[in-house]
């Protein structure tokens, strides 16, 4: 499977990457705390997100602060090598404290390829839902200790309104161009994951 070299997996703040998403995460928490007004209302919900607030999780999740309901990835790549990444993923929040670390969606971009969007929205018990705004997005240097690295930037978004009981969801489209290699795509996380999968689109000749 042929994929572009330098593509990290954007991901809701939950996992193990520290230095600059930490900072970004207690910016982005500091932002919310500090706005004057409420949480933007949405007009509309994509489909993907209305349809997993209708799934049944059962007694997954029991005792855990969130469950990722899905994970959807899909990745095209030509054959010089330019790619679009579109990363969904979806949260069913039962405890909003514990859960601060995946209320965060976040993007990684440099010289080779650039964070298009990062859309966040929030499906509350009542069932108002809350949409990000572009004042809601952070930038970072994400190495600002290595001049070595100093292309690299970090964009992340807080997802507004969240409460014991919300759906979360987040997409971020990254595009680029990169010298063909490999990636991973995690299938587990530190929360129960009920559905993760990854749709690759490569030129003919690429799977050989």
């Amino acid at each position: 499977m042929t994929l572009p070299r330098r593509i990290r997996k954007s991901w809701f703040c939950g996992s193990n990457r520290p230095g600059a998403v930490a900072i970004l995460l207690l910016g982005a928490i500091l932002l919310v705390c500090l706005s004057d007004g409420p949480a933007t209302r949405a007009d509309s919900v994509p489909d993907w997100l209305t349809t997993a607030n209708h799934v049944d999780l059962g007694h997954l999740g029991d005792g855990k602060a969130a469950v990722i309901v899905g994970d959807w990835t899909d990745f095209a790549v030509d054959a010089s090598g330019r790619f679009v990444q579109t990363e969904r993923r979806v949260i069913r929040i039962f405890n909003r404290r514990s859960a601060e670390p995946y209320l965060t969606a976040v993007g990684y971009e440099n010289n080779e390829m650039k964070v298009q969007s990062i859309q966040t929205w929030t499906i509350a018990p009542s069932g108002h839902v809350f949409q990000s705004a572009k004042k809601d997005l952070i930038t970072a240097a994400e190495y600002p200790g290595f001049e070595l690295f100093s292309d690299d930037r970090v964009k992340a978004v807080l997802a507004p309104g969240a409460e014991d009981g919300s759906l979360v969801g987040y997409e971020i489209v990254t595009q680029g161009r990169s010298l063909i290699s490999g990636r991973r795509f995690g299938m587990e996380n530190l929360i129960p994951v009920r559905q993760g999968e990854l749709h690759v689109s490569v030129p003919s000749g690429s799977l050989r």
